[in-house]
This record gives C-alpha cells, sequence and structure tokens, in this order.
C-alpha cells in the first residue's frame, strides 16, 4: 500500500478515536451535573450575611465578653456552611468594624444605613442578621428567630429556622415579630430574618457562645434550616 495513503489513513483514525473521546466526556460531564446540583441544593442562590454592631459599637457586653465579636465568629462559620451547600456569600461586615461614617452626626443610624445599602444592592435571595440576646432575667436561653411582614416569606422562613434548632438544641423558644418600626429591617426590600442565637446574660449557654466549638455547631444547624427551605 501506499505510505502516503497509510498516513492518511493512520490520521483519519486518529481523529476518529479523539471524537469519540470528545463525545465520551460530555456525555459522562452531562449524566454528572445533576449529581452535583442535587448536592448542591442552594446553587444560584444569592445570601447576604449580616453580623451585629462592630467596631466601636460592642453590642451587648458581659465582662470581658463582647457580642459583635461572638457575632462575627458565627457568621463566619455560617458563610463556610453555606459555601458547602452551593450558596454565594457576602457579608456586610467580614472584620471588627461597624458601617457607620466615622463623621456621622448619628453614629448607629449611619451604621444601619451602610448595612441597609449593602444588603439591599446586592437583590440576595435572602439576608440573614446574627445577633445574641441579653435579658436581666439571667434563667432564660435558646436562640430565638424574629421576623417582619414585610415579605410574605419572612414569617414562614422565621418558623421554619426555629422548629429546626430547637429540634437541634433541645428548645422550646417561638419566633417574634420585629416592631415595623425597627429602623434597619423595616427598610429593607431582600427577604430575610433577624436570628438571635442565644442569651449572653444565661451563664451556662454563654460558656457555650464563647466557644469555637458551639459556634461552629450552631453555624452548622443554621445552614442546615436555611438548605432545606423552600426559598
Amino acid at each position: 500500500m501506499n505510505e502516503r495513503i497509510v498516513i492518511i489513513i493512520e490520521c483519519n483514525m486518529k481523529k476518529y478515536d479523539l471524537m469519540i473521546f470528545v463525545f465520551f466526556v460530555f456525555f459522562v460531564c452531562l449524566f454528572s451535573f445533576p449529581i452535583v446540583f442535587a448536592h448542591l441544593p442552594l446553587s444560584g442562590k444569592v445570601i447576604f450575611l449580616d453580623a451585629g454592631h462592630g467596631g466601636v459599637d460592642p453590642g451587648s457586653v458581659v465582662g470581658s465578653i463582647y457580642e459583635k465579636d461572638i457575632n462575627l465568629s458565627i457568621t463566619k462559620f455560617l458563610g463556610e456552611e453555606l459555601t458547602k451547600y452551593g450558596a454565594l456569600v457576602f457579608y456586610t461586615r467580614d472584620g471588627d468594624y461597624d458601617l457607620g461614617s466615622p463623621n456621622a452626626l448619628y453614629r448607629k443610624k449611619s451604621d444601619f444605613d451602610g448595612r441597609i445599602k449593602k444588603i439591599n444592592e446586592s437583590h440576595a435571595d435572602l439576608y440573614l442578621s446574627i445577633h445574641l440576646n441579653v435579658l436581666q432575667d439571667a434563667r432564660y436561653d435558646g436562640p430565638q428567630v424574629f421576623f417582619n411582614q414585610k415579605h410574605d416569606s419572612n414569617e414562614e422562613l422565621a418558623k421554619h429556622i426555629q422548629t429546626y434548632l430547637n429540634q437541634k438544641l433541645n428548645h422550646d423558644r417561638e419566633v417574634k415579630k420585629i416592631p415595623s418600626t425597627t429602623y434597619m429591617y423595616s427598610k429593607l426590600s431582600v427577604p430575610g430574618v433577624l436570628v438571635e442565637c442565644g442569651f449572653l446574660s444565661n451563664f451556662n449557654e454563654r460558656k457555650k457562645l464563647i466557644t469555637e466549638s458551639y459556634q461552629r455547631e450552631f453555624a452548622k444547624y443554621l445552614a442546615e434550616a436555611i438548605q432545606s427551605f423552600n426559598f
């Protein structure tokens, strides 16, 4: 057989083999994607996490324990967990600072305005504001979820999260409404809730809240509740 013909045949066979390989890879990828998506229930979702207080605003203080620090720690762990489910996560703050203008006449209002602007401009699917509770009566403990009625889904989301956290942490707390006059939450165009992760005023709960292990555990449960909610 002519040597040139042999070379042409071999080249054509190589091209044929390459085409088979390309189609094989294509079909493997095609049928693999549904499997990947099944394990990423929050794929395509944008979630904005708001760690309460920060900087010059410590939040509630018990001895040397500042609410702002625990809020931020839980928020970061929560972001890690939500990312594992495929969510795109943003933060109003990722360090020890507030969002108020240093020269603002009313620093707290300026801080709220900064958070409102960030969350609203994100057009996120959901926001979660992370805080801690404090009461003079130290008997109270357990996480509690607050909602306003600006969005129909807020109450449903609050009840869903509260029920899940109650089951996981053995509590029986109920959701509460945020007063409509509350400045920040009444101005948010994005659906979401406020999560008070526990009571710093309760000695036993405070001992847990300051530990990284419990902060991670709480963040994990909160993320599980969110990923199982239909939004």
